[in-house]
Protein backbone atom coordinates (compact mmCIF):
# COMPACT_ATOMS: atom_id res chain seq x y z
CA UNK A 1 0.00 0.00 0.00
CA UNK A 2 1.41 3.39 -0.99
CA UNK A 3 2.61 5.43 2.08
CA UNK A 4 0.89 8.25 1.29
CA UNK A 5 -2.60 6.49 1.00
CA UNK A 6 -4.98 8.07 3.88
CA UNK A 7 -8.30 6.56 4.65
CA UNK A 8 -10.80 8.83 5.25
CA UNK A 9 -13.78 8.53 8.21
CA UNK A 10 -16.02 11.41 8.09
CA UNK A 11 -19.14 10.64 9.45
CA UNK A 12 -21.90 13.22 10.97
CA UNK A 13 -24.42 10.62 12.74
CA UNK A 14 -24.18 10.34 16.49
CA UNK A 15 -22.57 6.94 17.26
CA UNK A 16 -22.28 6.10 13.79
CA UNK A 17 -19.14 3.63 13.48
CA UNK A 18 -16.93 1.36 11.71
CA UNK A 19 -16.21 -1.96 13.04
CA UNK A 20 -14.13 -4.93 12.22
CA UNK A 21 -15.53 -7.64 13.68
CA UNK A 22 -13.36 -10.26 14.97
CA UNK A 23 -10.73 -9.04 12.54
CA UNK A 24 -7.23 -7.01 13.01
CA UNK A 25 -7.19 -3.02 11.64
CA UNK A 26 -3.72 -2.90 9.82
CA UNK A 27 -2.13 -0.10 9.44
CA UNK A 28 0.72 -0.37 6.84
CA UNK A 29 1.74 3.10 5.53
CA UNK A 30 -1.78 4.72 5.24
CA UNK A 31 -3.51 7.59 7.67
CA UNK A 32 -7.19 7.49 9.00
CA UNK A 33 -8.50 10.42 9.39
CA UNK A 34 -11.52 10.95 11.48
CA UNK A 35 -13.29 14.15 11.10
CA UNK A 36 -16.38 16.33 11.59
CA UNK A 37 -17.33 14.68 15.13
CA UNK A 38 -19.24 17.32 17.45
CA UNK A 39 -20.59 17.31 20.80
CA UNK A 40 -24.30 15.73 19.50
CA UNK A 41 -22.57 13.76 17.06
CA UNK A 42 -19.91 11.79 18.12
CA UNK A 43 -17.34 10.10 15.62
CA UNK A 44 -16.36 6.45 16.35
CA UNK A 45 -13.50 4.54 14.80
CA UNK A 46 -14.89 1.09 16.30
CA UNK A 47 -12.06 -2.04 16.91
CA UNK A 48 -14.75 -5.15 17.13
CA UNK A 49 -11.90 -6.99 18.31
CA UNK A 50 -11.44 -8.08 22.25
CA UNK A 51 -7.42 -8.43 22.21
CA UNK A 52 -4.46 -6.09 22.40
CA UNK A 53 -3.77 -7.45 18.62
CA UNK A 54 -6.89 -5.69 17.22
CA UNK A 55 -4.61 -2.79 15.94
CA UNK A 56 -1.59 -3.76 14.23
CA UNK A 57 1.44 -1.00 12.72
CA UNK A 58 3.72 -2.54 10.40
CA UNK A 59 6.92 -1.51 9.50
CA UNK A 60 5.73 1.16 6.94
CA UNK A 61 3.64 3.03 9.67
CA UNK A 62 0.56 5.03 9.41
CA UNK A 63 -1.73 6.69 12.61
CA UNK A 64 -5.28 7.66 13.12
CA UNK A 65 -5.44 11.17 13.03
CA UNK A 66 -8.16 11.98 15.75
CA UNK A 67 -7.13 16.32 16.68
CA UNK A 68 -10.78 16.49 17.57
CA UNK A 69 -12.16 15.52 20.93
CA UNK A 70 -15.65 14.24 19.60
CA UNK A 71 -13.39 11.54 16.93
CA UNK A 72 -13.11 8.41 18.96
CA UNK A 73 -11.50 5.52 19.13
CA UNK A 74 -13.33 2.78 20.83
CA UNK A 75 -12.11 -0.42 21.27
CA UNK A 76 -14.14 -3.13 22.53
CA UNK A 77 -12.32 -4.67 25.27
CA UNK A 78 -14.72 -6.89 26.89
CA UNK A 79 -13.11 -8.92 29.46
CA UNK A 80 -9.92 -9.14 27.54
CA UNK A 81 -6.76 -7.88 29.06
CA UNK A 82 -3.36 -6.72 28.02
CA UNK A 83 -1.26 -3.37 26.21
CA UNK A 84 -3.74 -1.57 23.67
CA UNK A 85 -1.86 0.72 21.95
CA UNK A 86 -3.85 3.61 19.92
CA UNK A 87 -1.66 4.58 16.90
CA UNK A 88 -2.47 8.25 17.04
CA UNK A 89 -0.68 11.13 15.06
CA UNK A 90 -0.93 13.85 12.15
CA UNK A 91 -2.19 13.26 9.22
CA UNK A 92 0.05 13.53 6.46
CA UNK A 93 3.77 13.43 8.67
CA UNK A 94 4.71 10.08 9.23
CA UNK A 95 7.22 11.03 11.63
CA UNK A 96 4.31 12.84 14.12
CA UNK A 97 3.43 9.18 15.64
CA UNK A 98 1.95 9.99 19.06
CA UNK A 99 0.85 6.87 20.23
CA UNK A 100 -1.53 6.44 23.22
CA UNK A 101 -1.07 2.95 25.45
CA UNK A 102 -3.68 1.53 27.62
CA UNK A 103 -2.43 -1.13 29.52
CA UNK A 104 -5.77 -2.55 30.58
CA UNK A 105 -5.16 -4.74 33.86
CA UNK A 106 -8.96 -5.33 34.94
CA UNK A 107 -12.20 -4.54 33.39
CA UNK A 108 -15.53 -5.59 31.28
CA UNK A 109 -16.28 -2.70 28.73
CA UNK A 110 -15.02 -0.50 25.57
CA UNK A 111 -12.11 1.76 25.72
CA UNK A 112 -12.68 5.06 23.75
CA UNK A 113 -10.08 7.82 23.42
CA UNK A 114 -9.59 11.18 21.46
CA UNK A 115 -6.53 13.14 21.35
CA UNK A 116 -6.37 16.91 19.72
CA UNK A 117 -3.39 19.49 19.80
CA UNK A 118 -3.98 22.94 21.65
CA UNK A 119 -2.45 26.65 20.95
CA UNK A 120 -0.01 27.61 24.10
CA UNK A 121 -3.50 28.93 25.97
CA UNK A 122 -4.46 25.00 25.93
CA UNK A 123 -7.38 26.36 23.87
CA UNK A 124 -9.75 24.35 22.72
CA UNK A 125 -10.08 23.09 26.17
CA UNK A 126 -11.77 19.78 26.75
CA UNK A 127 -15.16 20.75 26.91
CA UNK A 128 -18.14 18.39 28.81
CA UNK A 129 -18.14 14.41 27.86
CA UNK A 130 -18.98 12.18 30.61
CA UNK A 131 -17.74 14.91 32.97
CA UNK A 132 -18.17 18.27 33.43
CA UNK A 133 -16.29 21.19 31.03
CA UNK A 134 -12.44 21.91 31.71
CA UNK A 135 -13.17 25.77 33.38
CA UNK A 136 -9.63 26.87 34.33
CA UNK A 137 -6.10 25.91 33.84
CA UNK A 138 -3.65 27.26 36.66
CA UNK A 139 -1.68 26.69 39.42
CA UNK A 140 0.40 23.73 38.24
CA UNK A 141 -1.69 23.45 35.39
CA UNK A 142 -1.04 26.69 34.42
CA UNK A 143 -1.87 26.54 30.81
CA UNK A 144 1.52 28.84 29.62
CA UNK A 145 3.77 27.48 31.97
CA UNK A 146 3.56 24.15 32.93
CA UNK A 147 0.94 22.58 30.77
CA UNK A 148 1.18 20.79 27.23
CA UNK A 149 -0.40 22.06 24.10
CA UNK A 150 -2.26 18.40 24.31
CA UNK A 151 -5.43 16.90 25.67
CA UNK A 152 -6.57 12.97 26.27
CA UNK A 153 -10.06 12.08 26.20
CA UNK A 154 -9.86 8.91 27.76
CA UNK A 155 -13.58 6.99 28.65
CA UNK A 156 -13.66 3.85 29.96
CA UNK A 157 -16.14 2.48 32.38
CA UNK A 158 -15.38 -0.04 35.42
CA UNK A 159 -11.65 -0.25 34.43
CA UNK A 160 -8.44 -0.47 35.57
CA UNK A 161 -5.17 0.29 33.46
CA UNK A 162 -1.93 1.75 33.35
CA UNK A 163 -1.42 5.13 31.38
CA UNK A 164 1.13 5.61 28.82
CA UNK A 165 0.96 9.08 26.96
CA UNK A 166 2.88 10.33 23.97
CA UNK A 167 3.18 14.35 22.30
CA UNK A 168 5.40 15.86 20.17
CA UNK A 169 7.92 17.82 20.92
CA UNK A 170 7.15 21.11 19.84
CA UNK A 171 3.86 21.13 22.42
CA UNK A 172 5.89 21.33 24.98
CA UNK A 173 5.70 25.18 25.31
CA UNK A 174 6.34 24.91 29.01
CA UNK A 175 8.57 27.11 30.88
CA UNK A 176 10.62 24.32 32.11
CA UNK A 177 10.18 21.85 29.34
CA UNK A 178 13.00 19.45 30.20
CA UNK A 179 11.26 18.76 33.55
CA UNK A 180 9.76 15.62 34.39
CA UNK A 181 6.46 15.28 32.62
CA UNK A 182 3.63 13.77 34.87
CA UNK A 183 -0.16 13.15 33.97
CA UNK A 184 -3.60 15.10 35.56
CA UNK A 185 -6.88 14.20 35.43
CA UNK A 186 -9.79 16.39 35.09
CA UNK A 187 -12.35 15.49 37.40
CA UNK A 188 -15.28 17.24 36.29
CA UNK A 189 -14.78 20.41 38.67
CA UNK A 190 -11.08 20.33 39.53
CA UNK A 191 -7.86 19.21 38.14
CA UNK A 192 -6.71 15.93 40.46
CA UNK A 193 -3.20 15.98 41.95
CA UNK A 194 -0.62 14.91 39.34
CA UNK A 195 0.21 11.18 39.19
CA UNK A 196 3.34 9.47 38.78
CA UNK A 197 7.12 10.24 38.90
CA UNK A 198 7.48 11.65 35.21
CA UNK A 199 9.52 11.57 32.16
CA UNK A 200 12.05 14.31 31.56
CA UNK A 201 10.46 16.43 28.66
CA UNK A 202 11.49 17.09 25.13
CA UNK A 203 10.96 19.49 22.45
CA UNK A 204 11.62 17.85 19.42
CA UNK A 205 10.33 14.76 17.63
CA UNK A 206 8.34 12.66 20.07
CA UNK A 207 8.00 12.30 23.67
CA UNK A 208 6.44 9.41 26.44
CA UNK A 209 6.01 9.68 29.64
CA UNK A 210 4.79 7.23 32.02
CA UNK A 211 2.97 4.13 32.42
CA UNK A 212 0.82 5.68 35.12
CA UNK A 213 0.01 2.64 37.09
CA UNK A 214 -3.08 1.66 38.08
CA UNK A 215 -5.68 4.41 37.19
CA UNK A 216 -9.42 3.51 37.67
CA UNK A 217 -11.12 6.98 36.75
CA UNK A 218 -11.27 8.19 32.85
CA UNK A 219 -12.20 11.58 31.29
CA UNK A 220 -10.42 14.47 29.96
CA UNK A 221 -6.42 13.87 30.87
CA UNK A 222 -3.30 15.98 29.90
CA UNK A 223 0.39 16.36 30.74
CA UNK A 224 2.36 18.93 32.78
CA UNK A 225 5.89 19.49 33.66
CA UNK A 226 6.63 19.91 36.94
CA UNK A 227 6.76 22.90 38.87
CA UNK A 228 10.21 23.94 40.31
CA UNK A 229 10.99 23.77 44.05
CA UNK A 230 11.85 26.56 46.11
CA UNK A 231 13.39 26.94 49.41
CA UNK A 232 12.68 29.83 51.86
CA UNK A 233 14.78 31.06 54.53
CA UNK A 234 13.09 33.04 57.30
CA UNK A 235 14.63 35.02 60.41
CA UNK A 236 11.13 35.36 62.63
CA UNK A 237 11.50 36.62 66.13
CA UNK A 238 8.51 35.98 68.82
CA UNK A 239 8.08 37.01 72.30
CA UNK A 240 8.53 35.13 75.24
CA UNK A 241 4.55 33.17 75.99
CA UNK A 242 4.13 33.29 71.99
CA UNK A 243 4.59 30.45 69.36
CA UNK A 244 5.26 30.09 65.60
CA UNK A 245 3.69 27.67 63.42
CA UNK A 246 5.23 26.47 60.17
CA UNK A 247 2.80 23.91 58.81
CA UNK A 248 1.81 21.38 61.10
CA UNK A 249 4.84 21.89 63.51
CA UNK A 250 4.49 25.19 66.35
CA UNK A 251 7.67 26.29 67.57
CA UNK A 252 8.07 28.13 71.06
CA UNK A 253 12.25 28.02 71.75
CA UNK A 254 15.62 29.29 70.23
CA UNK A 255 16.14 27.66 67.26
CA UNK A 256 16.95 26.55 63.39
CA UNK A 257 13.73 24.55 62.04
CA UNK A 258 13.55 22.64 59.07
CA UNK A 259 9.74 22.42 56.99
CA UNK A 260 8.51 20.92 53.86
CA UNK A 261 5.77 22.21 52.44
CA UNK A 262 3.87 22.93 49.47
CA UNK A 263 3.68 26.08 47.59
CA UNK A 264 0.44 27.66 46.31
CA UNK A 265 1.38 25.48 42.67
CA UNK A 266 1.73 22.35 44.37
CA UNK A 267 4.99 22.22 44.32
CA UNK A 268 7.70 21.18 47.12
CA UNK A 269 8.80 24.40 49.13
CA UNK A 270 11.51 24.04 51.96
CA UNK A 271 10.88 26.49 54.75
CA UNK A 272 14.40 27.29 57.19
CA UNK A 273 13.27 29.19 60.12
CA UNK A 274 15.77 30.73 62.11
CA UNK A 275 13.49 31.54 65.26
CA UNK A 276 14.43 33.93 68.10
CA UNK A 277 12.48 33.63 71.41
CA UNK A 278 12.68 37.46 73.03
CA UNK A 279 11.53 39.04 76.13
CA UNK A 280 9.13 41.47 76.60
CA UNK A 281 10.51 45.40 77.77
CA UNK A 282 9.34 47.86 80.18
CA UNK A 283 9.98 51.46 79.94
CA UNK A 284 8.75 55.13 81.13
CA UNK A 285 7.17 57.51 78.70
CA UNK A 286 8.62 60.91 79.68
CA UNK A 287 6.42 63.78 78.41
CA UNK A 288 6.27 67.72 78.94
CA UNK A 289 3.05 69.26 77.30
CA UNK A 290 0.85 72.12 76.95
CA UNK A 291 -2.28 72.43 78.50
CA UNK A 292 -3.42 68.81 78.01
CA UNK A 293 -1.55 66.10 76.29
CA UNK A 294 -3.57 62.50 74.61
CA UNK A 295 -1.21 59.54 75.26
CA UNK A 296 -0.90 55.88 73.16
CA UNK A 297 -3.72 54.66 75.63
CA UNK A 298 -5.86 57.15 73.96
CA UNK A 299 -6.40 59.34 77.08
CA UNK A 300 -6.32 63.19 77.51
CA UNK A 301 -5.10 64.04 80.52
CA UNK A 302 -4.99 67.95 81.26
CA UNK A 303 -2.57 67.73 84.98
CA UNK A 304 0.39 65.73 85.57
CA UNK A 305 0.65 61.90 85.84
CA UNK A 306 3.22 59.07 86.51
CA UNK A 307 1.30 56.10 87.72
CA UNK A 308 -0.44 55.90 83.87
CA UNK A 309 0.51 52.47 82.11
CA UNK A 310 -0.03 50.74 78.94
CA UNK A 311 1.07 48.17 76.70
CA UNK A 312 2.24 48.26 73.47
CA UNK A 313 1.26 45.31 71.76
CA UNK A 314 4.50 44.21 69.35
CA UNK A 315 5.92 48.09 70.67
CA UNK A 316 9.98 46.60 71.01
CA UNK A 317 12.53 46.57 68.18
CA UNK A 318 12.54 42.91 68.32
CA UNK A 319 7.88 42.95 68.09
CA UNK A 320 7.55 41.94 71.45
CA UNK A 321 4.95 43.79 74.27
CA UNK A 322 6.20 46.62 75.77
CA UNK A 323 4.68 48.02 79.17
CA UNK A 324 5.03 51.69 79.14
CA UNK A 325 4.71 54.16 82.28
CA UNK A 326 3.83 58.07 81.30
CA UNK A 327 5.76 60.48 83.55
CA UNK A 328 3.45 63.76 82.32
CA UNK A 329 4.47 67.30 83.14
CA UNK A 330 1.33 69.90 82.06
CA UNK A 331 2.61 73.72 81.33
CA UNK A 332 -0.25 76.00 80.79
CA UNK A 333 -0.22 77.58 77.29
CA UNK A 334 0.03 81.49 76.84
CA UNK A 335 -2.74 83.38 75.76
CA UNK A 336 -2.04 86.30 72.86
CA UNK A 337 -4.17 88.77 71.54
CA UNK A 338 -3.35 90.43 68.14
CA UNK A 339 -3.99 94.37 67.50
CA UNK A 340 -3.72 97.10 64.99
CA UNK A 341 -4.37 100.25 63.52
CA UNK A 342 -6.71 99.52 61.06
CA UNK A 343 -7.98 100.54 58.94
CA UNK A 344 -5.49 102.63 56.98
CA UNK A 345 -5.26 104.51 54.13
CA UNK A 346 -2.61 103.05 50.96
CA UNK A 347 0.62 104.91 52.04
CA UNK A 348 0.36 105.19 55.29
CA UNK A 349 2.06 102.90 58.61
CA UNK A 350 0.52 99.50 59.35
CA UNK A 351 1.15 98.92 63.14
CA UNK A 352 0.49 95.75 64.13
CA UNK A 353 1.01 94.78 67.95
CA UNK A 354 0.78 91.25 70.47
CA UNK A 355 0.01 90.56 73.74
CA UNK A 356 3.31 90.67 76.07
CA UNK A 357 4.36 87.41 77.12
CA UNK A 358 7.66 87.17 79.24
CA UNK A 359 9.81 84.61 77.26
CA UNK A 360 7.29 84.27 74.31
CA UNK A 361 8.67 83.59 70.33
CA UNK A 362 6.41 85.82 67.90
CA UNK A 363 5.63 84.60 64.71
CA UNK A 364 3.48 86.96 62.14
CA UNK A 365 2.53 86.16 58.99
CA UNK A 366 0.30 87.69 56.41
CA UNK A 367 -0.57 88.85 52.86
CA UNK A 368 1.97 89.07 50.33
CA UNK A 369 4.80 87.07 51.89
CA UNK A 370 4.66 89.20 54.97
CA UNK A 371 6.75 87.38 57.85
CA UNK A 372 7.81 89.00 60.89
CA UNK A 373 9.61 87.75 64.64
CA UNK A 374 8.95 91.25 66.08
CA UNK A 375 6.16 91.43 68.54
CA UNK A 376 5.00 94.48 67.10
CA UNK A 377 6.04 94.56 63.41
CA UNK A 378 5.25 97.54 61.59
CA UNK A 379 4.83 98.11 57.47
CA UNK A 380 5.63 101.40 56.02
CA UNK A 381 4.65 103.13 53.20
CA UNK A 382 1.35 100.02 53.00
CA UNK A 383 -0.45 99.04 49.77
CA UNK A 384 -3.57 96.67 48.83
CA UNK A 385 -1.44 93.98 48.94
CA UNK A 386 -1.15 94.49 52.59
CA UNK A 387 -4.48 94.05 52.90
CA UNK A 388 -5.92 90.77 54.47
CA UNK A 389 -5.77 88.57 57.60
CA UNK A 390 -2.34 88.16 59.79
CA UNK A 391 -1.75 85.75 62.44
CA UNK A 392 0.62 85.95 64.98
CA UNK A 393 1.98 82.58 67.43
CA UNK A 394 3.34 83.35 70.44
CA UNK A 395 5.56 80.15 71.74
CA UNK A 396 7.33 79.51 74.72
CA UNK A 397 9.12 76.59 75.91
CA UNK A 398 7.98 72.65 75.10
CA UNK A 399 6.53 73.99 71.98
CA UNK A 400 3.61 75.93 74.26
CA UNK A 401 2.14 78.15 72.08
CA UNK A 402 -1.36 80.04 70.94
CA UNK A 403 -2.53 81.75 68.58
CA UNK A 404 -4.30 85.04 67.08
CA UNK A 405 -5.11 86.45 63.90
CA UNK A 406 -6.75 89.97 62.67
CA UNK A 407 -8.34 91.26 59.91
CA UNK A 408 -6.69 94.27 57.85
CA UNK A 409 -8.31 96.98 56.06
CA UNK A 410 -6.04 98.83 53.73
CA UNK A 411 -8.35 101.53 51.85
CA UNK A 412 -7.53 102.90 48.35
CA UNK A 413 -6.45 106.35 47.87
CA UNK A 414 -8.56 108.38 44.92
CA UNK A 415 -7.53 108.13 41.61
CA UNK A 416 -7.53 111.52 39.85
CA UNK A 417 -7.47 111.92 35.53
CA UNK A 418 -6.82 115.32 34.79
CA UNK A 419 -6.45 118.01 31.96
CA UNK A 420 -4.80 121.36 31.69
CA UNK A 421 -5.29 124.59 29.40
CA UNK A 422 -2.69 127.42 29.94
CA UNK A 423 -3.65 130.80 29.39
CA UNK A 424 -2.96 132.79 26.28
CA UNK A 425 -1.98 136.27 26.40
CA UNK A 426 -3.11 136.74 29.61
CA UNK A 427 -6.64 136.32 29.10
CA UNK A 428 -7.79 134.21 31.82
CA UNK A 429 -8.25 131.50 29.55
CA UNK A 430 -6.46 128.57 31.78
CA UNK A 431 -8.32 125.42 32.62
CA UNK A 432 -7.99 122.63 34.96
CA UNK A 433 -9.93 119.64 34.90
CA UNK A 434 -10.26 116.61 37.53
CA UNK A 435 -11.60 113.59 36.96
CA UNK A 436 -11.64 111.08 40.30
CA UNK A 437 -12.28 107.52 40.89
CA UNK A 438 -12.67 105.30 44.32
CA UNK A 439 -14.64 102.64 45.89
CA UNK A 440 -15.83 104.55 48.87
CA UNK A 441 -17.82 107.43 47.40
CA UNK A 442 -18.86 110.67 47.55
CA UNK A 443 -15.63 112.46 47.23
CA UNK A 444 -15.13 115.86 48.58
CA UNK A 445 -12.71 118.32 46.81
CA UNK A 446 -10.79 121.05 48.07
CA UNK A 447 -8.67 123.72 46.04
CA UNK A 448 -6.48 126.33 47.75
CA UNK A 449 -8.46 128.77 46.81
CA UNK A 450 -11.33 127.43 48.42
CA UNK A 451 -13.22 126.27 45.66
CA UNK A 452 -15.00 122.91 45.81
CA UNK A 453 -15.44 122.07 42.36
CA UNK A 454 -13.37 118.95 40.55
CA UNK A 455 -12.87 121.78 37.85
CA UNK A 456 -11.71 125.47 38.15
CA UNK A 457 -11.68 127.89 34.26
CA UNK A 458 -10.87 131.47 33.83
CA UNK A 459 -7.20 130.91 35.11
CA UNK A 460 -4.19 133.13 35.15
CA UNK A 461 -0.63 131.97 35.14
CA UNK A 462 0.15 130.43 38.22
CA UNK A 463 0.30 127.32 40.79
CA UNK A 464 -2.72 125.87 41.95
CA UNK A 465 -3.45 122.60 44.44
CA UNK A 466 -6.65 120.37 45.23
CA UNK A 467 -7.07 117.90 47.71
CA UNK A 468 -9.25 115.14 47.08
CA UNK A 469 -11.18 112.92 49.89
CA UNK A 470 -13.16 109.91 49.88
CA UNK A 471 -15.53 108.70 52.56
CA UNK A 472 -13.03 106.93 54.92
CA UNK A 473 -10.92 110.32 54.97
CA UNK A 474 -8.37 108.87 52.74
CA UNK A 475 -6.93 111.87 50.22
CA UNK A 476 -5.29 112.76 47.75
CA UNK A 477 -2.95 116.19 46.79
CA UNK A 478 -1.77 116.91 43.32
CA UNK A 479 -0.49 120.47 41.92
CA UNK A 480 -0.67 122.41 38.69
CA UNK A 481 1.08 124.61 36.59
CA UNK A 482 -0.83 127.56 34.44
CA UNK A 483 2.00 128.96 31.97
CA UNK A 484 0.57 131.74 30.09
CA UNK A 485 1.25 131.51 26.10
CA UNK A 486 2.28 134.59 24.80
CA UNK A 487 3.56 133.49 21.39
CA UNK A 488 1.57 135.43 18.45
CA UNK A 489 -0.19 137.52 21.33
CA UNK A 490 -1.11 139.92 18.81
CA UNK A 491 -2.44 138.18 16.03
CA UNK A 492 -2.69 134.70 16.95
CA UNK A 493 -5.02 131.72 16.65
CA UNK A 494 -4.95 128.54 18.63
CA UNK A 495 -6.98 125.19 19.52
CA UNK A 496 -7.65 123.92 22.73
CA UNK A 497 -6.30 120.01 23.15
CA UNK A 498 -8.91 118.90 25.13
CA UNK A 499 -12.64 119.31 25.94
CA UNK A 500 -15.65 117.48 27.45
CA UNK A 501 -19.18 117.53 26.06
CA UNK A 502 -21.06 116.12 29.03
CA UNK A 503 -23.56 119.06 28.93
CA UNK A 504 -22.57 120.76 32.11
CA UNK A 505 -21.77 124.01 30.65
CA UNK A 506 -18.00 123.84 30.94
CA UNK A 507 -15.88 123.09 28.22
CA UNK A 508 -18.74 121.69 25.88
CA UNK A 509 -17.73 122.09 22.87
CA UNK A 510 -13.70 122.55 21.28
CA UNK A 511 -13.67 126.34 19.29
CA UNK A 512 -10.65 128.11 17.32
CA UNK A 513 -9.70 131.16 19.17
CA UNK A 514 -7.86 133.76 17.42
CA UNK A 515 -7.17 137.63 16.77
CA UNK A 516 -6.27 139.52 13.89
CA UNK A 517 -7.85 136.57 11.63
CA UNK A 518 -8.84 137.39 8.61
CA UNK A 519 -10.25 133.77 7.85
CA UNK A 520 -9.65 130.39 8.28
CA UNK A 521 -10.29 126.56 7.52
CA UNK A 522 -10.59 124.00 10.83
CA UNK A 523 -11.09 120.45 10.04
CA UNK A 524 -11.35 117.61 12.68
CA UNK A 525 -10.89 113.85 11.97
CA UNK A 526 -11.91 110.86 13.32
CA UNK A 527 -9.61 107.63 13.45
CA UNK A 528 -10.81 106.41 10.16
CA UNK A 529 -10.12 109.75 8.59
CA UNK A 530 -13.65 111.10 8.57
CA UNK A 531 -14.68 114.66 8.37
CA UNK A 532 -16.54 115.45 11.93
CA UNK A 533 -16.52 118.82 11.92
CA UNK A 534 -15.38 121.65 9.67
CA UNK A 535 -15.85 125.41 10.18
CA UNK A 536 -14.55 128.53 8.40
CA UNK A 537 -15.64 130.81 11.42
CA UNK A 538 -13.66 131.87 14.30
CA UNK A 539 -14.71 131.19 18.08
CA UNK A 540 -16.96 128.50 16.18
CA UNK A 541 -16.52 125.24 17.30
CA UNK A 542 -17.11 121.02 17.44
CA UNK A 543 -19.69 119.93 20.20
CA UNK A 544 -18.78 116.42 19.98
CA UNK A 545 -21.64 114.76 17.56
CA UNK A 546 -20.95 113.13 14.72
CA UNK A 547 -23.90 112.19 12.28
CA UNK A 548 -26.69 112.78 15.48
CA UNK A 549 -24.39 111.02 17.82
CA UNK A 550 -22.41 111.75 20.76
CA UNK A 551 -18.57 110.17 20.11
CA UNK A 552 -17.22 108.12 22.26
CA UNK A 553 -14.04 109.43 24.29
CA UNK A 554 -10.79 109.42 22.24
CA UNK A 555 -8.38 111.22 20.11
CA UNK A 556 -9.36 112.87 16.76
CA UNK A 557 -6.97 114.93 14.69
CA UNK A 558 -7.27 118.82 13.36
CA UNK A 559 -5.90 120.86 10.54
CA UNK A 560 -5.99 124.50 10.89
CA UNK A 561 -5.27 127.27 8.21
CA UNK A 562 -5.65 130.13 8.91
CA UNK A 563 -4.58 134.11 7.21
CA UNK A 564 -4.10 136.76 9.57
CA UNK A 565 -5.04 140.72 8.74
CA UNK A 566 -1.66 141.25 8.30
CA UNK A 567 -1.30 138.79 4.82
CA UNK A 568 0.57 136.35 7.37
CA UNK A 569 -0.61 132.67 7.28
CA UNK A 570 -0.36 129.81 9.12
CA UNK A 571 -1.38 126.16 8.90
CA UNK A 572 -1.79 124.00 12.05
CA UNK A 573 -2.50 120.24 12.71
CA UNK A 574 -2.68 118.57 16.21
CA UNK A 575 -4.46 116.13 18.43
CA UNK A 576 -8.29 116.64 20.39
CA UNK A 577 -9.01 114.81 23.64
CA UNK A 578 -12.71 114.02 23.96
CA UNK A 579 -13.20 113.43 27.38
CA UNK A 580 -16.84 111.70 28.82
Amino acid sequence: MNSFYKLFVSLLIISFSTCNSQNTLVLNGADIILNGGTATNNIYLVVDQPNPSGIIRLSKGGHIHSENQYNYVKWRSGLSTGSYVFPFGIAGNPSEYIPFTFNKTSGNGSISTSTWATNQQNVPHPKATNVSAVTNMLGITDSVKFALDRFWDIQAISTTADLTFSYLGNENTTSTPTALIRAQHWNGNSWDPPIGSGTAGVTTGTGTTGPFVGQNTFSPWVLITDCPSDSVKQNVVICEGSSLTVGANNYTTTGVYVDSLKNILGCDSIIITNLTVSPIAEGTDTQVACGNFTWIDGNTYTIDNNTAKHTIVNGTSNGCDSIVTLNLTIQSPPIVNATSNTPICEGETLQLGATTINGAIYQWIGPNGFSSQDQNPIINNSDMMNDGNYQVIASIENDCADTASIDITVNPLPVLNTSVIDDSCSTNTGTVKIEAFSPNFPLTYLWTSGNTEPNITNLSEGSYEITVTDNVSCSITQSFNIYNNIDDCRCFIYVANAFSPNGDNNNDFIPVRGECVSNLTFKIFNRWGNIVFHTNKLNDGWDGYYKGELQNTGVFVYTLEATFINGETVEKSGDISLIR
